[in-house]
C-alpha cells in the first residue's frame, strides 16, 4: 500500500541539540557493513556485490551508522526526545499505511461491482435493462457486446493493478517506505539503549504495500492486512511504554564505553539486511544503476 499523502519524514538532527561528537570519533567508527555484506544468491549476484557494495549501497549504510553513532552519543534527556519524535515517525508510517489500505479496498470493491455488471449484460447478450457507468442513461436496449467487452478488460486492468501493486511499485521501486519505518525503528533502539522489538521490525511488506495478492484473497488479505497494522501502532506504543518504565536507564548509558555503542550500532546495522538484499537485486535486476538517483532516493528521511 504505497501511501500517497506527505512524504515529509521527521529528521530530529535538524533541530534537536546534539552532542559534539569529534569526527576523530566518528572516523574511528567507520562503516562496519562491509563485514556484513548479504549471503551471494548465485555468482552473477556475488559479482555485482564485489562491484557496488562498497559503492552506494555501503556507502547508505554508513549513513545509517553515523546517524545511530549521533544518537547514541546524546545526553540521557536528548535520547528521549529522539526516542519520542521516532516512535512517532513509525505511528505516522503506520497509520498511511492503514489509510491507504482502506482506500483501495474501497476502489477495488467499486470496480468489483462495475466488473460485475459489464459480465451481467454480456449474459444478456449485450441486453440493458437500466443502464449504470459507461452506460448510464440507456434503458431496454440492444448494445454491442464487443463494447461491453471492452470496457469489462478496462475495468479488469484496474483491478489487477491494484492487486499486483503496480502504481506502488512503479512509484516507489526501492521499497523506501520500508527503509523509513526500518531507519525509524533502529533509531528508536538506539536513542532507548533497547534490544529489537517487534514493533520496531517490519518482517513483511504491510508499510510499504510491495505484496503481491489475488482478486480472490485481496478483501480478505487487505482486512488482515489493516488487523495487523492496528496491532502494530498499539506495539509500538507498548514498546515506547516500556521505555519510559526503565528506570536504569541514566545510569546504564553513563557507563558505556566506545566500544560498547558500537557494538550495539553493529547489531541494529543488521535490521536492514534484507532490504539491502532484495534492493541489491532490484538494481541488478533492472540493468539501470545509478549512485546518485539511488541516494536521491533517501534525502527525505534525512540520510
Amino acid at each position: 500500500m504505497m501511501i500517497y499523502t506527505n512524504n515529509t519524514s521527521i529528521n530530529p538532527f535538524r533541530n534537536s541539540p546534539v552532542n559534539s561528537a569529534s569526527h576523530t570519533q566518528e572516523n574511528a567508527l567507520s562503516s562496519s557493513f562491509q563485514n556484513n555484506r548479504p549471503v551471494a544468491l548465485d555468482r552473477r549476484f556475488d559479482t555485482f556485490i564485489n562491484e557496488v557494495s562498497n559503492n552506494f549501497i555501503g556507502s547508505l549504510n554508513k549513513r545509517i551508522e553515523q546517524n545511530l553513532m549521533k544518537v547514541v552519543s546524546l545526553s540521557a534527556e536528548d535520547r528521549r526526545y529522539m526516542a519520542y519524535m521516532y516512535k512517532e515517525n513509525m505511528k505516522r508510517l503506520t497509520k498511511e499505511a492503514i489509510e491507504h489500505e482502506e482506500r483501495e479496498l474501497e476502489k477495488f470493491r467499486d470496480l468489483k461491482k462495475e466488473k460485475s455488471y459489464y459480465r451481467s449484460i454480456l449474459d444478456e447478450n449485450g441486453y440493458i435493462d437500466k443502464g449504470k457507468y459507461a452506460f448510464s442513461g440507456v434503458k431496454q436496449k440492444q448494445v454491442s457486446k464487443a463494447e461491453v467487452q471492452e470496457l469489462l478488460n478496462e475495468v479488469q486492468s484496474k483491478i489487477d493493478d491494484i492487486v499486483t501493486a503496480k502504481v506502488a511499485k512503479e512509484s516507489d521501486p526501492l521499497d523506501t517506505k520500508t527503509f523509513e519505518y526500518l531507519f525509524s525503528g533502529a533509531m528508536f533502539l538506539a536513542a532507548t539503549d533497547m534490544k529489537c522489538s517487534s514493533a520496531s521490525v517490519v518482517d513483511d511488506s504491510s508499510i510499504s504495500g510491495q505484496w503481491s495478492r489475488t482478486e480472490e484473497n485481496f478483501e480478505a488479505e487487505s482486512r488482515r492486512t489493516t488487523d495487523s497494522l492496528n496491532k502494530r501502532l498499539e506495539d509500538i506504543d507498548k514498546m515506547h511504554t516500556a521505555f519510559l518504565k526503565d528506570k536504569e536507564f541514566d545510569e546504564r548509558i553513563a557507563d558505556e564505553t566506545l566500544g560498547d555503542k558500537q557494538e550495539k550500532i553493529n547489531a541494529l546495522l543488521g535490521l536492514f539486511k534484507n532490504w539491502t538484499e532484495k534492493t541489491i537485486k532490484l538494481l541488478l535486476e533492472s540493468g539501470n544503476i545509478d549512485e546518485q538517483a539511488f541516494m536521491k532516493s533517501f534525502e527525505k528521511i534525512g540520510i
